[in-house]
């Protein structure tokens, strides 16, 4: 097919103006207490040193959420609400590495949970060898109760958050389970690379990839 670049890029302006929109006025404001604690687990996506603090995939974006996503965890730990922390963690001669600079290999700093997180005593980490966290273990095989709500945080919105949240999403489809994937806008971020990889445009395609998949995005009050 034939893409008339002048037309598509008209069509473009007037979408993104209105996927702005839904980001910046549209997503739904709640607090953690509009949850019922015993219906509701936490997941943390690949808050690890690796993509934080130190190396090639490391963040200053996803640094800035580190702090207030660790003290929402806290939060959660208070009221007893299950914690599960997926971090990747490869071997040397994964084969994702032919897709990605080389990261978060087993036994390193990288591949462990950032220091605030690890004063969180209640939270079981996951190790995770590819992008999509939900194939390395179902979080719902580690909660001891009979979860409703699925709440998300973590990085990066658009591979490893979206990844996870839309094929958790779909397991809950399949197998008729009445529960939710609430993705917590506030608390999930991206990286940035200057003509490869905008942060906000890819940030906010798949917050749009994740509603229309049945996704709940809210911002939550911290």
């Amino acid at each position: 097919m034939y893409i008339d670049k002048e037309k598509a890029l008209s069509n473009l302006q007037k979408t993104f103006s209105n996927f702005i929109d839904y980001v910046n006025n549209d997503i739904e404001k709640v607090t953690l207490q509009d949850f019922n604690s015993e219906e509701t687990m936490l997941v943390i996506i690949d808050m690890v040193n690796g993509f934080v603090r130190e190396g090639v995939l490391s963040s200053p974006f996803v640094d800035n959420i580190s702090k207030k996503l660790s003290l929402f965890a806290k939060n959660c730990e208070d009221l007893n609400i299950p914690i599960i922390a997926y971090a990747d963690t490869h071997d040397s001669n994964c084969k994702e590495f032919k897709s990605f600079p080389v990261h978060c290999v087993k036994n390193t700093y990288e591949a462990e949970l950032i220091d605030e997180l690890k004063s969180i005593k209640s939270i079981m980490k996951v190790e995770k060898n590819s992008t999509n966290s939900f194939i390395a273990k179902n979080p719902l095989e580690l909660a001891d109760r009979n979860i409703k709500n699925i709440l998300v945080v973590g990085c990066v919105t658009d591979i490893c958050v979206r990844d996870f949240s839309k094929t958790f999403n779909k397991y809950l489809d399949d197998k008729n389970i009445d529960a939710n994937v609430f993705l917590i806008e506030n608390l999930v971020e991206t990286y940035d690379i200057e003509g490869y990889h905008d942060r906000q445009m890819e940030h906010l395609l798949a917050l749009y990839d994740m509603k229309s998949s049945g996704i709940k995005i809210v911002n939550m009050k911290l």
